[in-house]
């Protein structure tokens, strides 16, 4: 009988290391696998950091073009300020007040009308189909195909400035000036003009 128990006592160590050699098998696979999954991570986060560093230089570009684009914008502007203040100053005349009695328009002048029709600004938006609905010290306010727009006196064509008088040199009208243009404009308006 003792026998039988050592043989048992054989079998069940024969197990218990059998056992031990297959958990022994997966623990180095395991190892293996967490060791794939360590350089997996590391590729991964090493490709984000890669994009976060590119997406960065790409802000940074961005911002640099989008400041190159403003100094460019104000300088574009400065360039067509200098040229409007350049363009020949139509007569330095106030225009007096319209009265029933006052002689028409001389032919060195445009005749007056709230029908501008197409206006081209020194800016270089075009505004069609124009009509002149207010005038102000330093722009007017016209109807257009777009809608409703103010357009600042020394953008407007020169043939437009000359029907207002306006000095390009001051770029805006006197308060006189504009109480008579107003009165034109109404009287222009009423006309149908």
């Amino acid at each position: 009988m003792k026998w039988i128990l050592l043989l048992i006592m054989f079998g069940m160590a024969g197990g218990g290391f059998y056992e031990y050699q297959t958990l022994n098998g997966q623990v180095a696979v395991d190892q293996i696998q967490i060791t794939d999954l360590k350089t997996k991570l590391q590729t991964a986060l090493s490709d984000q950091q890669k994009s976060a560093d590119a997406a960065k230089q790409l802000t940074a570009s961005l911002t640099v073009a989008q400041a190159k684009a403003a100094d460019l914008d104000k300088r574009l502007q400065a360039e067509k300020a200098a040229l409007a203040a350049i363009q020949p100053a139509p007569p330095a005349a106030v225009p007096a007040p319209l009265s029933p009695s006052s002689p028409p328009e001389t032919a060195s002048t445009p005749a007056f009308t709230t029908k501008l029709g197409t206006v081209a600004a020194l800016d270089g938006k075009t505004y069609n189909a124009c009509q002149l609905l207010k005038i102000n010290p330093d722009s007017i306010v016209i109807s257009n195909a777009a809608g409703i727009t103010q357009v600042p006196l020394n953008l407007l064509p020169a043939n437009v400035q000359k029907m207002f008088g306006i000095d390009a040199k001051v770029g805006a009208l006197s308060s006189d000036q504009v109480q008579a243009l107003e009165q034109k404009r109404q009287l222009a308006a009423s006309s149908g003009n």
